[in-house]
């Protein structure tokens, strides 16, 4: 017989998003800043809040988003009594609703003892139980507490989970395909730049990325110029970031890297040509101008350093003569 699942989530990636964007600096994310790092942990915090009205979203998960959102509240200008009881609140749910999802029918268990079967800090009891019964904790107490519950969180959940926990066999792995396909597709296509497609793509194999890149190329060969000069500028950037390195195996029959399809190949041709006209046409005008100051004042204009400098290119040359220095704001 057949067993059905119900999520909140329409497929596992959305709730992979959620996790890179509740924990940032547990990914290898190089485009987040502090701002952009907790604007994204408020969206993931809405998109949870959103999963509770659904229905049958996992206890850790809407603990991670309460213990979160506290964290994002705790800010200057909020009271510290407030602010004490969201931490409180959100430390108290988190462990008990753990706790009481382990319980017994049979007999009813400590809740010492179930921290212990799970391995949850023995201190995490006793604070829920100050928090409940007694004065509320010391605000450096609950930001602690809060911080390392998040981590405690990571590591027995949202760790164990991958991108390919929807599919088993040749069917998921069909699946997972045209998933990475239509995120790629839209990425293209999008114009926004908000960054969800960035982070999307992040979650999976720099590897098939690469192929939903060439596949679609070949679909839409027709395309639009725009299309193809992202899909062009996103295949370049894949190819030339490092590969993730491996230990070399005693039997060496790995099979050779795919090579690039040829529409890709020549749009890169296309674009690299297209740079060089430039940088020559610019090395032209710049002869041209010099033609027409004439060899004296040209000579009078630049120093042999300089002039060394302009018939090699690029590069740097060590500068010869007096060193004037000019007030800041003059060209």
């Amino acid at each position: 017989m057949v067993q059905y699942i119900i999520t909140p989530w329409r497929t596992p990636t959305d709730l992979l998003l959620v996790r890179r964007q509740l924990y940032p600096h547990n990914h290898n994310s190089q485009t987040h800043n502090a701002k952009d790092a907790e604007k994204e942990r408020r969206k993931a915090v809405a998109q949870v809040s959103v999963w509770m009205q659904r229905g049958n979203c996992p206890h850790l998960v809407e603990a991670s988003a309460i213990l979160t959102s506290a964290i994002l509240n705790d800010v200057p200008g909020n009271s510290s009594y407030c602010v004490r009881a969201a931490y409180s609140a959100a430390f108290c749910r988190f462990v008990t609703g753990l706790l009481d999802s382990h319980q017994t029918s049979h007999k009813k268990l400590s809740m010492y003892s179930i921290a212990k079967t799970l391995s949850l800090p023995a201190t995490y009891v006793e604070l829920r139980h100050q928090a409940t019964h007694e004065e509320l904790p010391s605000l450096a107490k609950l930001r602690s507490a809060s911080v390392k519950a998040l981590r405690w969180i990571w590591e027995f959940y949202w760790v164990k989970l991958s991108v390919d926990v929807d599919g088993e066999g040749d069917a998921g792995g069909e699946r997972d395909e045209d998933e990475c396909k239509g995120i790629v597709r839209r990425y293209l296509q999008d114009d926004d730049g908000d960054g969800d497609g960035e982070s999307m793509l992040q979650l999976w194999d720099r590897g098939r990325v690469i192929d939903a890149v060439a596949e679609i190329l070949d679909e839409d060969a027709n395309a639009d110029a725009k299309l193809l000069l992202r899909a062009s500028r996103l295949q370049q950037r894949l190819l030339d970031s490092d590969p993730p390195t491996s230990t070399p195996s005693p039997n060496p029959t790995s099979t050779p890297p795919p090579t690039p399809t040829p529409i890709i190949t020549q749009t890169l041709q296309a674009l690299k040509k297209e740079m060089e006209d430039m940088e020559m046409q610019m090395a032209m005008d710049l002869n041209n101008e010099n033609e027409n100051q004439g060899p004296d004042t040209a000579s009078a204009a630049e120093t042999p350093s300089a002039h060394r400098l302009r018939l090699g290119g690029k590069g740097w040359a060590e500068w010869e003569g007096p060193w004037v220095p000019k007030p800041i704001g003059v060209v």
